[in-house]
Order: C-alpha cells, then structure tokens, then sequence
C-alpha cells in the first residue's frame, strides 16, 4: 500500500505523498471537467473511449441528464463501470468526482424537482429547505453522485440576471440562511465527505456584481 492510499495517516501525509507521485500531466487531468457524452455511445459506457480520451486521470464529469440514460439504475451502473476505469485502470488509481446540477433537485430520470430556490427562499423557511436539501442527496448520491453545483449564494441585484432564480434573492441574511440550511441538508448523508453528496457553494459571475462582470 502506498502512502496515499493509506487511510491511517494524516490527510496532510497522504496529499504530499501523492503530489509527489503525480506526473504534470496527471496533475493537469485533475483539474479538468467534462460531460458524460465524452465516453457515453448508445447508452453505454465506452471504455475504449475513457483509455483514449483519460489516461493520466480526470476531475470531474457532470451532466449526466444530457446522455438519454432512462433511469436512476443506468445511472448508478454508468458511475460504477467509470469508477473502476479510474480507480483500477489508471496508473495511481484517482477517483473521478461525479457532478449534477442540483439547485431545485437531482435533474434527471427519477429525481424529484422541487421548487427553484427563488420559490424556496420566499418561505422564510431555511428548516423546510434543509428538508429538501436533504431527500436531493439522498437521491444524487444513490446513483454515484458525490458533488453538488449548489447552491448558489450570490445577492440578486438585478432582476434582468438570467440567473436570479438560481438565487435566494436579495436579503443578505435570507440568503446566508437558506445557504447554511441547504449545505447542512446535503450532507447529511453520512460517511466522509469524498463518498457522499456535497455541495459547493457558487458565487456567480452576476447578481450583486453584475455591474462589472458579464455572465458567460
């Protein structure tokens, strides 16, 4: 067993260790993201694809509602096939995150959509929020899903945003609120964070910044 991989050292240890296996090009391939269309054909996975396409590693794939994959099962078996690709193929054995989109639910064949956060946060209600967050990743994380795009907690300024129904709205306070509540929602899964769902909070390119930036 190599250090890294050696669950009774200190997570410091086993990151130094790591990075000093790791190649530049394998150091790269965790920084990069793509969709599940890179290695999906005909509803299924391709590994010939993922040897061509990821041989040093990946960071993340994300979007898997874009394939045509028809239920949560497909998912779930997807995410293992790709898993075992990384972990037994590849030369250190990284584990690729898998991501969703999960603002108002987990988006795809058999999740439950709730109301956008917009809707939410006009509850005053940051506890039934915390009830959502939580059956969104009880559900991502029963197909493989471990990393959530939410929520975003950016202040809305200016309705004219694409984006502000992705937000809290415009209350300092409310948003800070309904964030914690969702982040707690979420990870209230159990286990470590890296076999769980979790969110990552955004802080989008608009809202109260809109001003000086341009939403890409």
């Amino acid at each position: 067993m190599k250090g890294y991989q050696n669950p009774s050292l200190p997570v410091s240890e086993r990151v130094e260790d790591l990075l000093g296996r790791m190649t530049l090009e394998e150091k790269a391939a965790q920084l990069c993201g793509n969709l599940a269309v890179s290695f999906m054909e005909d509803g299924k996975v391709n590994l010939d694809l993922l040897r061509e396409n990821f041989p040093d590693g990946h960071g993340r794939f994300t979007q898997f509602s874009l394939v045509g994959i028809l239920s949560p099962r497909m998912i779930a078996q997807v995410a293992n096939t790709v898993q075992r690709y990384f972990v037994e193929e590849t030369r250190l054995g990284i584990p690729v995150v898998f991501q969703s989109e999960n603002l108002c639910g987990y988006p795809a064949a058999g999740g439950t959509i709730f109301p956008s956060m917009l809707n939410m946060a006009s509850s005053w209600d940051p506890e039934l929020l915390e009830k959502v967050a939580e059956v969104i990743g009880a559900e991502s994380k029963a197909v493989g899903i471990s990393s959530a795009m939410s929520p975003v907690v950016d202040i809305s300024r200016e309705p004219r945003w694409g984006r502000t129904y992705e937000t809290f709205g415009e209350d300092p306070y409310l948003v800070s609120q309904m964030g914690i509540h969702y982040v707690r929602g979420m990870q209230r899964q159990g286990g470590r964070l890296y076999r769980q769902a979790f969110s990552r909070l955004r802080g989008e390119p608009g809202g109260a910044e809109l001003c000086r930036r341009t939403d890409r």
